[in-house]
């Protein structure tokens, strides 16, 4: 064998071996937390949790699940925990309903260079006190009330506390879809419950 084609294999492996480790880590240790409180909690610093509650707001604003209708809002996540988001400036749309932001997800290592989320609380749990009441009828029902979730639906944890997620969780997610009554619940169950 020629040396230049060794040296061509050699690369070729090195690559392949690179891409598979690359890919095959697709998982990011994480924390689901509340407040800020729960967060210094966990042994990490005041402004860090300020800064990752900051950053998820932000996320929230853009990214939150849209509802137009009210009603639509609280049968997805209980009576009075939706909020009025206004529309997009320059937009002919008018105001949406979103549900408040339950907690934010942070990465573990802090300089990792993932943004902080905010995370969702179906009202999926007709033991949960916002849920009495209420005409939920989603399917995420079987993934329990005190599951966090991303905008997206993608279950990311089942309460306050260290886990692991996929990269996705992380991505931002940008403007939402107006949904319909169902809609939050629908996305959720066809994200297959996600990691806890």
């Amino acid at each position: 064998m020629k040396r230049s084609t060794a040296i061509t294999l050699l690369g070729a492996g090195v690559a392949a071996w690179a891409g598979i480790s690359y890919f095959s880590d697709d998982t990011v240790s994480a924390a689901a937390y509340e407040n800020v409180q729960q967060c210094t909690a966990d042994g990490k610093s005041r402004e860090a949790c300020e800064r990752a509650f900051a950053q998820a707001s932000e996320e929230h604003q853009k990214s939150a699940p849209h509802y137009a209708r009210r009603e639509d809002c609280e049968a997805e996540f209980g009576s009075g925990a939706c909020t009025t988001l206004p529309g997009t400036p320059g937009s002919s749309a008018g105001s949406f309903f979103v549900p408040a932001m339950a907690g934010f997800l942070l990465a573990n290592a802090l300089n990792s260079g993932y943004a902080a989320q905010p995370l969702y609380r179906p009202c999926s749990d007709p033991n949960d006190p916002r849920c009495r009441g209420s005409s939920f009828t989603g399917s995420s029902g079987s993934s329990g009330g005190r599951s966090f979730f991303t905008s997206t639906g993608e279950r990311v944890a089942t309460g306050a506390g260290s886990t692991e997620v996929g990269r996705s969780a992380f991505t931002g997610h940008g403007a939402a879809a107006t949904l319909g009554r169902g809609g939050f619940g629908a996305r959720a169950a066809s994200m297959g419950g996600g990691r806890s």
